[in-house]
Parts: structure tokens; C-alpha cells; sequence
């Protein structure tokens, strides 16, 4: 599955689930303009690591439970972020 350039043309997306994809990566860049996201769902793929998810100051919720590892070495530093690798 490839992630259409066009998503970064939707400043105000609030939500975005892209759970069960078969992702292998994200695009180094796909958060830059997407700065209105709260919610993620990047749950069952095969994500080895994140992007840089700095400019996502309205960010409340991701999800990466079921990937091919562990990734919260990649979980962005937002105080009211609610981060989750569960499964379910």
C-alpha cells in the first residue's frame, strides 16, 4: 500500500487511520502540513520506525499496536499524548 502525495494537502485532517495497511514506511515528510491531526492509527503494518511527528502540537492520540516491532523510541515528546502499542 503507497500513501498518496495529496494527503499532505488536507491541513485541516483531524483524523487519520491508516491501520492495516501493510505500510513498510511512512514518507519522511507526510506530517509536516497535517499540523490539525489528533488522532493516528497506525495499528497492523509493518512500520520499523515513525517520522518525525514534531510540528503535531494537537496530537492526543497514536496508535501502533501490531507492527514489526517495538516503537516507542519514536513517540513524540506531546504532554497530553496518549500513546498506545496495544493491540486491541
Amino acid at each position: 500500500t503507497k500513501i498518496p502525495k495529496s494527503i499532505t494537502q488536507l491541513t485541516c485532517l483531524t483524523a487519520l487511520d491508516l491501520g492495516a495497511n501493510y505500510l513498510e514506511k511512512l514518507p519522511r515528510r507526510i506530517f509536516e502540513t497535517l499540523t490539525s491531526l489528533e488522532f493516528i492509527n497506525l495499528s497492523f503494518n509493518l512500520l520499523n520506525e515513525l517520522p518525525d511527528m514534531s510540528s503535531l502540537s494537537q496530537l492526543e492520540y497514536i496508535n501502533v499496536g501490531g507492527n514489526s516491532r517495538d516503537l516507542s523510541e519514536f513517540r513524540p515528546k506531546h504532554k497530553k499524548l496518549r500513546f498506545t502499542q496495544n493491540c486491541g
